[in-house]
């Protein structure tokens, strides 16, 4: 076992988007205009620490680079596992806390209308869709963060290649697949633990 600290650097290619699914009307109380809702509470779905600080939840960024190992070209070189097998493993997310710090400007923050599907689960239902406001951080947008490691297979490429992957075609937070939303250009410097 072989620990290993990196600091990552991200900075925005596209802007940014968040839903915390958290904000939502309280269950005994259906709103009578729900579009009146989504407009009066459309700033609260972006996720922020106690301090009030914007932030790009951890659960958020281990989710997009978990996802992201399968596109990794490189193998790790233990036996038949995948990067991803490692990485659920042997990536220490504990440094992170509960999000990174997204560096902008306030005033950046757009209100996005978009329509969608109320029942993803079943493409057949849900007709033309309910409209939803997220908030969208406009360009420029920046987070670091400090990872750990804990097995002598990450190297600095192999952390560049998985992250790399992670906000070049996955993307972080929400319009990843369609809009392209939430990708990043990635920096990865080794520290001393």
């Amino acid at each position: 076992m072989q620990n290993k600290f990196w600091q990552l650097s991200l900075n925005g290619l596209t802007p940014l988007s968040f839903n915390d699914p958290s904000v939502r009307p309280p269950k005994k109380e259906k709103p009578k205009n729900p579009e009146q809702w989504e407009e009066d509470h459309w700033m609260e779905r972006l996720y922020r620490n106690e301090d009030g600080q914007l932030i790009m939840p951890v659960h958020v960024i281990r989710k997009t680079t978990l996802d992201a190992c399968s596109f990794v070209d490189s193998r790790p070189g233990i036996g038949k596992l995948g990067w991803r097998s490692i990485a659920t493993d042997c990536m220490n997310w504990s440094l992170v806390g509960v999000g990174a710090k997204i560096e902008c400007d306030e005033k950046q923050i757009v209100k996005w209308r978009d329509f969608v599907n109320p029942n993803p689960s079943n493409s057949k239902k849900g007709g033309g869709g309910v409209l939803r406001l997220r908030p969208l951080i406009n360009l420029p947008w920046s987070l670091g963060f400090t990872l750990g490691t804990i097995h002598e297979c990450f190297d600095k490429q192999s952390i560049e290649d998985i992250f790399t992957a992670a906000c070049s075609y996955k993307g972080l937070g929400e319009g990843r697949s369609y809009r392209g939303y939430g990708r990043a250009r990635v920096t990865v410097t080794q520290i001393d633990g």
